[in-house]
């Protein structure tokens, strides 16, 4: 298994900084849709397709926060020197599962485990 120890962290640390510019850049959207969207709807469909959205919209935005959290933290563990390793059990999370989720601080089985215990 190819392990972080062996990985270039450059690319990942560059695509976790990308990250951060595109989730700022989307709460941002939302922020200038939200007060945009001051005028009073023209009937009950409207205000409730409205309020359908905001809904969305609002699950969206923490979604993104969070994921900023989590990015935030992936580039503090590149800075102390501990990205790569997992949280929990302590060895290496593999190459392959950080270049898909390069934010993940645990390997796949902890974070299965981390998962089905809902910690």
């Amino acid at each position: 298994m190819d392990t972080a120890n062996e990985l270039d962290t450059a690319p990942l640390r560059a695509q976790l900084l990308q990250r951060v510019a595109d989730l700022r850049e989307m709460l941002g959207r939302q922020t200038e849709e939200f007060r945009g969207g001051a005028e009073a709807p023209a009937d009950f469909k409207e205000a409730a397709e409205r309020d359908e959205q905001a809904v969305v919209q609002d699950l969206q935005a923490a979604h993104a926060a969070h994921e900023l959290e989590l990015v935030h933290a992936a580039l503090r563990r590149l800075a102390a020197g501990t990205y790569g390793t997992c949280m929990d059990c302590g060895e290496p999370i593999a190459q392959e599962r950080l270049r898909t989720i390069p934010f993940a601080a645990r390997c796949a089985p902890c974070q299965a485990a981390h998962d089905r215990d809902g910690r």
